[in-house]
């Protein structure tokens, strides 16, 4: 799988995760996201992943971020983006 401008990941960096929509591709190993939110904690992992939420989440809002992605290391984000803290 590619990551493609335009659509939407959770994207496990080196450092911390986030999810947002790719708007830029800087290098194979950094992307810039649009409408980012910074994972601090994703709670019970496949719940996050299969549902979008999870309990013990913590969600924080960015806006534009730049990120460092791992190779084959983002998923598909077919939910709703976060506008708020959670």
């Amino acid at each position: 799988m590619k990551i493609q401008i335009g659509k939407c990941y959770f994207l496990r960096g080196p450092r911390n995760d986030y999810v947002g929509r790719v708007v830029a591709i800087e290098s194979p190993f950094s992307v810039v996201l649009e409408q980012a939110a910074w994972v601090a904690n994703s709670g019970r992992f496949h719940e996050f992943l299969r549902d979008g939420r999870a309990d013990g989440m913590e969600i924080e809002p960015c806006g534009e971020r730049l990120v460092g992605v791992r190779y084959d290391d983002w998923f598909e984000w077919p939910f709703p983006l976060f506008t708020e803290a959670v």
